[in-house]
C-alpha cells in the first residue's frame, strides 16, 4: 500500500524535482563505489573490533585492542569515545559475521566498505524523510513543497560527497536531531528526548541544537536541566566506566582537544579584559533569545526552525570546523527555513544555490600560503586526496597522476588563487546572512526576483556533477 502512495507521489512530481532526484541517486551510488576516503576504512575497521571483544568478553580492553590495530587501520588509534561509532558498530555486524579474526583480518574490500557506506545513504533517506514530514505534516505545505525540501536537504555538493566520497558520519546525527525535532513538534516529547540523547552520544556538538530547541519550547529551568542530563546519560556513563583507561585518556588529547575546545577556539574577540571567544559569544546570545521567546502553536514551530537555522550558521559558518566534510549539515533546516515562504522561494533558492557552489568552490582549495587572509582559523579550505577502490582501473588507464583540485585551480588562476577563494568565501558568508535575514519571520517586504526556484534547483543538484567532473579530470591529468 504504502509503494504504490510513494508511486503516485512521484509520479506527480514536477520535471525539476524528478531531474534532480535522478541525478541524485546517480551520483550517490557512483561516487560511493569508486572512491574511499580512509576515514571510511577506519570507521569500519572499528566497528569491527568492538564484536570482536564483545564475544571474547574482553570489551573493556577496546583501546589497546585498537591501538594494536590488527586489521589495519589507516588510523593506527581510536580518538573519543566508541559510543560515536555506535551506529556502524550495529550496522556492520554481519561484516564481523563473514569476517572472524581468526580467518581475514582486512574489512577494506570493494564490498566491505560500500555496505558500510550503505548505512550513510540509508540516513540520507531519512534525513528527506524526516524533512518532507516537517513541511507536509507540520506546516501543511503542498506535495510540491514539501519534496523540494526533502531533495534540497540531501542534495548539494556538501552532503553528497561528504557521504559518497568521504564517507563521513555526519548524516548519521543530523537524521537523528532532524528525527527528534520532528516528533517534538508532533507533540511526541520521549521520542525527542530519545533521538536527541542519540543524536548528542553519536556528536556532541549536537547539544548546541538541542538547547536552541530546548530552550524555545521549555521555560522550567529545572526540566531543562532534567532533559539535558537525561540525553547525557549514555556519555556521562561512558567517561565514568573508561575514567581510568590510559589510552583513552591520552587518545582524547591526540584528538585536537575536544570538538567544542576546537570551536571556541576559533576566533576571539579582544575586551578590556581580555579575548573572547566569538562562537561562544554568538551561542550564548542565541540561548538567551530561545528562552525569551513566549509563542505557541504554528509560530513557535516557526521560530523553532529559524532559531535551529542560527545555530547551525554558527556551528557551520563561524566555526573553524569548515572542512569539506563538515559543513553541510546545517541544509535540512535552511531547506525547511526556506519552502515556509512561498513568496521568496526564487531568491531563497538561488542565494542557497550560490552558497552551495561557494562553500563547494572554496572547499576544494588548499591553504599552503601566509596569506593573511588564508590564515584565519575560520577558513573554509580542505585538500581533496583522491583514491579509487578498483585497483583495476589504475591498471586498465595507466599510471595515474592523482593531485588536489587545489593544484588545477593554481595552474588556471595563478596568482590571483587565494584572491578568488576569499571572494568566494566572503560571498558565501554574506549570502549566508541575507538568506537568514530575509527569512526572519518579522520582514513583510516583497522581493521581487526574476531567476525561477526551479531552475535554481536544478543547478543546486547539478553542483555535483560540476565538481565531480572537476575531481575526475584532476586525478586523469
Amino acid at each position: 500500500m504504502r509503494l504504490k502512495v510513494l508511486k503516485r507521489k512521484t509520479e506527480k512530481l514536477q520535471p525539476y524535482l524528478k531531474i534532480s532526484m535522478v541525478v541524485l541517486i546517480i551520483l550517490y551510488l557512483v561516487i560511493s563505489v569508486l572512491f574511499r576516503y580512509e576515514d571510511t576504512v577506519s570507521y569500519t575497521v572499528w566497528s569491527v573490533n568492538f564484536w570482536d571483544l564483545l564475544f571474547q568478553g574482553r570489551l573493556g580492553d577496546y583501546y589497546s585492542y585498537s591501538h594494536e590495530n590488527l586489521r589495519q587501520a589507516p588510523h593506527g588509534l581510536f580518538c573519543g569515545s566508541y559510543l560515536t561509532v555506535f551506529p556502524w558498530i550495529l550496522w556492520n555486524f554481519p561484516l564481523w559475521l563473514t569476517h572472524p579474526i581468526s580467518q581475514n583480518v582486512r574489512v577494506d574490500s570493494v564490498a566491505c566498505i560500500f555496505y558500510s557506506k550503505l548505512l550513510l545513504l540509508v540516513c540520507v533517506i531519512g534525513i528527506a524523510f524526516y524533512v518532507y514530514r516537517i513541511a507536509k505534516v507540520v506546516f501543511r505545505k503542498s506535495d510540491e513543497q514539501a519534496c523540494l525540501a526533502a531533495i534540497l536537504s540531501v542534495g548539494g555538493y556538501e552532503i553528497v560527497n561528504s557521504t559518497a566520497y568521504a564517507g563521513q558520519d555526519e548524516v548519521v546525527y543530523l537524521f537523528f536531531i532532524l528525527a527528534a525535532v520532528y516528533f517534538l513538534l508532533a507533540g511526541r516529547k520521549r521520542m525527542w528526548l530519545l533521538f536527541s540523547c542519540m543524536s548528542i552520544t553519536v556528536c556532541p556538538i549536537m547539544l548546541i541544537p538541542f538547547l536552541t530547541v530546548y530552550l524555545i519550547y521549555e521555560k522550567n529551568i529545572l526540566k531543562i536541566l532534567g532533559g539535558t542530563g537525561m540525553v547525557l546519560i549514555p556519555s556521562l556513563f561512558f567517561e565514568f566506566v573508561y575514567h581510568s583507561d590510559e589510552i583513552y585518556q591520552e587518545s582524547k588529547g591526540i584528538n585536537s582537544t575536544s570538538i567544542f575546545e576546537s570551536m571556541m577556539d576559533g576566533d576571539r574577540i579582544g575586551t578590556a579584559l581580555g579575548t573572547v571567544s566569538a562562537v561562544g559569544v554568538a551561542i550564548i546570545l542565541v540561548f538567551f533569545l530561545c528562552y525569551i521567546i513566549h509563542e505557541e502553536g504554528q509560530n513557535q514551530n516557526v521560530s523553532i526552525i529559524y532559531m535551529l537555522a542560527v545555530s547551525f550558521f554558527i556551528i557551520c559558518f563561524m566555526s573553524p570546523l569548515n572542512v569539506f566534510y563538515r559543513f553541510g549539515i546545517y541544509t535540512p533546516f535552511w531547506a525547511v527555513l526556506i519552502v515556509l515562504y512561498e513568496d521568496r522561494l526564487n531568491i531563497n533558492l538561488f542565494l542557497m544555490t550560490v552558497v552551495n557552489y561557494g562553500r563547494a568552490f572554496v572547499s576544494l582549495g588548499y591553504s599552503l600560503s601566509p596569506d593573511p587572509f588564508m590564515t584565519q582559523n575560520w577558513n573554509l579550505t580542505q585538500n581533496w586526496n583522491s583514491q579509487f577502490i578498483f585497483p583495476e582501473i589504475k591498471t586498465c588507464l595507466g599510471e595515474i597522476r592523482m593531485r588536489a583540485v587545489s593544484e588545477m585551480m593554481v595552474d588556471i588562476l595563478g596568482s590571483q588563487y587565494y584572491t578568488v577563494l576569499f571572494i568566494a568565501r566572503t560571498m558565501v558568508f554574506a549570502g549566508a546572512i541575507i538568506l537568514l535575514l530575509i527569512n526572519w519571520k518579522r520582514w513583510d517586504k516583497e522581493i521581487s526576483f526574476q531567476i525561477s526556484y526551479r531552475m535554481s534547483m536544478v543547478m543546486y543538484t547539478c553542483s555535483n556533477v560540476f565538481f565531480f567532473v572537476a575531481f575526475v579530470v584532476c586525478i586523469l591529468s
